[in-house]
């Protein structure tokens, strides 16, 4: 018999632009699309996980851990987000906001792309950005943000820049990126 899979939603928060919201609703959408069936047990989302700081909403939860075993939940921190961070951000920079499921959890194997993305006027001029104009300009929520912020933006408009045509350098020949992840916590091509 098939286990039973279980899903856990923890993020977003009442954001001045509703953009919480909305990806909450386009998860919610993607999760029920897939041909398996997933039960929801978990939603801390939008209003559920906003609390004020002042005048200032912010989210209660960041990030969580759920040992499943004990149903215990923890505070967590994501030291890794995964290979091809730039490109997966560049993906969305140029415009993308479709949900994609890159994970396929019955092989164990991550896939990116292949996609292209148009490049954008003065790149290398956004290349060059300060730190608070980034923070500023192209978050949806600057108070909010990580510290590690500016670097992903960065790295992103970077891929940009130097991969303007990711169908030829990026992904060759049209295929994915794939990626196993291995017993020690590293991420292997194999592909």
């Amino acid at each position: 018999s098939e286990e039973r899979m279980e899903l856990h939603l923890f993020g977003g928060f009442r954001d001045d632009k509703g953009t919480s919201e909305g990806l909450s609703i386009k998860l919610l959408t993607a999760f029920n699309n897939l041909p398996e069936e997933i039960h929801l047990q978990t939603a801390c989302i939008t209003d559920i996980n906003n609390t004020k700081k002042g005048s200032t909403n912010f989210p209660v939860i960041y990030g969580i851990v759920i040992h499943l075993n004990s149903g215990e939940i923890q505070k967590a921190t994501f030291l890794d987000r995964g290979p091809d961070q730039p490109i997966r951000s560049a993906r969305h920079f140029t415009g993308s906001e479709e949900i994609i499921n890159i994970y396929d959890h019955k092989k164990g194997v991550l896939s990116i792309g292949p996609f292209n993305y148009s490049t954008m006027d003065e790149i290398d001029l956004l290349c060059r950005l300060p730190d608070q104009f980034i923070r500023e300009h192209l978050s949806t929520s600057p108070e909010q943000e990580p510290a590690h912020f500016e670097d992903a933006v960065r790295a992103a408009l970077v891929q940009i820049r130097d991969h303007p045509k990711p169908l030829q350098t990026v992904f060759k020949e049209g295929k994915p990126r794939q990626y196993k992840l291995e017993a020690n916590g590293a991420w292997t091509r194999c592909n």
